[in-house]
């Protein structure tokens, strides 16, 4: 009985042991299962939404797009690649968090005004995608640019507006493409050639080409020579003297750059700026420059020569740079060159980006000890209501101010409106340039209005470094007034 009960016993041991491990078993499937589950969604989520918006990423959103378009007859649809014109500006000024609401609000209000069959995606940082209804270009015009309006709501509470700048690239999918994918890649293109919006809409549109393409390609092959160009020093700075057209003397330069490739030769600006612009390098390139004038100065000073003030060109993209003015400071320290020497030169088109983004750079630049100018001013943003809340030292005044083959009535407005700026940066204490002048007329006008500082062919065209030298240099002496 004692061995029948010990086995009865063990039997029932080990019954309840395998009951157990099976139980165990059962539950570590499930969990096994159910951590699956979890690794396959989140799978799916990495693939499919997007971690700002919530919405759909560019693999889902060409996936479901290629299968609408597909099914739709030629010209139905349009890609549209909407880029917001420096956007990382918004988070240097408002933060990350505050750049991931704008982005998020961006989204939710294009959603909003799609129509069925119609899909948008974030793609990345500030870059996003439509597939619209394409029914001609002036609708697809009005209908961004209404996007456009009502996704810059998002600063309606703040003190100092500071507005997205829509640039949108339209590729229609037509069927000429062999693949849809090319449809993206055209889109993508047209954003890259169009410039940043008006202020009338804050948005602008540029239509796909063929003949962009090309220009794509020629512009993709001078940006894969800019970084070696650079290091190799082909950029040359080259200094346009501006002239006391009452003593004759170079009381300053500005500095420009040209490029010298070793097969092509001199490449002229208008060829390889719009290309810097448009890839960002440019403000590769103005630091470039920066650094060039500040050895010049500095070898000047070496020499024992009083130099001019030089004015150097900052473009718009620099103004997004995080810290740009520190690494032009610590640039002009590494020379040792005195701040009075160095002019920054902004346009009046980086007011379109808000002025309190303008007048802090402007602070920023006065309080480096360096000079700060307007370049062409009058050129399309009024700039006058801006210098009650900001001292520049110099305004150039536009060369349309000075029209060589306008009719007489248009001239002489330009040069009413010349003898008024004049007597304003009189009163306000601003050095007055006249840039572009060419004809002696001009000079004569100039100078009945009592405007002392010229830049043009008239005098100098821009000159290398040694021509400016043995310009400005006789026997060892400065000639500058």
């Amino acid at each position: 009985m004692g061995f029948t009960a010990n086995t009865a016993f063990v039997v029932l041991a080990g019954c309840a042991g395998a009951l157990l491990s099976a139980l165990l078993l059962g539950a570590s499937f499930l969990l096994f299962r159910r951590r699956q589950g979890r690794s396959r969604r989140a799978l799916w989520e990495q693939a499919y939404v997007d971690p700002v918006t919530g919405g759909p990423t560019r693999l889902r959103f060409e996936r479901d797009a290629e299968a609408l378009a597909s099914a739709a007859a030629p010209g139905s649809y349009a890609v549209v690649d909407i880029n917001l014109y420096h956007f990382r500006f918004m988070n240097n000024l408002f933060g990350r968090a505050e750049g991931d609401r704008i982005l998020r609000h961006i989204y939710t209000t294009c959603s909003a005004r799609l129509q069925p069959g119609e899909l948008i995606c974030h793609i990345a940082a500030d870059d996003f995608r439509f597939l619209l209804h394409f029914s001609g270009q002036g609708s697809m015009v009005s209908r961004v640019q209404e996007m456009a309006e009502a996704a810059n709501e998002f600063n309606n509470e703040l003190t100092d507006h500071y507005y997205l700048w829509f640039k949108a690239g339209v590729s229609v999918v037509d069927g000429t493409a062999d693949t849809f994918a090319s449809y993206l890649d055209y889109a993508k293109i047209a954003c890259k050639e169009n410039g940043p919006g008006r202020p009338a809409c804050r948005c602008t549109c540029t239509f796909y080409e063929p003949r962009q393409r090309e220009q794509a390609l020629r512009e993709q092959t001078i940006y894969n020579n800019m970084a070696a160009a650079l290091e190799q020093g082909e950029f040359q700075v080259y200094l346009q003297p501006k002239v006391n057209c009452f003593t004759g003397r170079i009381v300053g330069a500005e500095a420009l750059t040209r490029w010298v490739d070793p097969e092509k030769g001199l490449v002229m600006p208008a060829e390889f700026i719009p290309v810097l612009e448009h890839s960002g390098f440019i403000t590769k390139l103005d630091l470039y420059v920066f650094g060039q004038v500040c050895a010049t100065l500095r070898g000047w000073l070496d020499a024992g020569l009083e130099p001019v003030p030089i004015s150097i060109n900052f473009s718009r993209a620099s103004l997004w740079q995080p810290h740009v003015m520190e690494q032009y400071d610590r640039l002009r320290r590494k020379y040792a060159v005195p701040g009075k020497y160095l002019e920054i030169e902004l346009t009046e088109t980086f007011l379109a980006d808000g002025e309190g983004a303008f007048v802090a750079l402007v602070d920023e630049i006065h309080a480096l000890g360096m000079r700060c100018a307007i370049d062409d001013f009058g050129s399309g943003y009024s700039a006058l209501n801006l210098l009650r809340r900001v001292k520049v030292d110099t305004l150039k005044l536009d060369r349309s101010f000075f029209p060589r083959t306008a009719p007489e009535r248009e001239r002489k407005r330009a040069l009413t409106l010349v003898r008024h700026i004049v007597a304003l940066g009189r009163d306000l204490g601003t050095h007055i340039v006249a840039e572009g002048v060419e004809e002696r007329s001009q000079v004569e006008f100039l100078q009945g209005l009592g405007l002392h500082t010229i830049q043009g062919f008239y005098y100098y065209r821009p000159l290398p470094l040694d021509r400016f030298e043995a310009v400005a240099f006789q026997k060892g002496q400065a000639i500058f007034s």
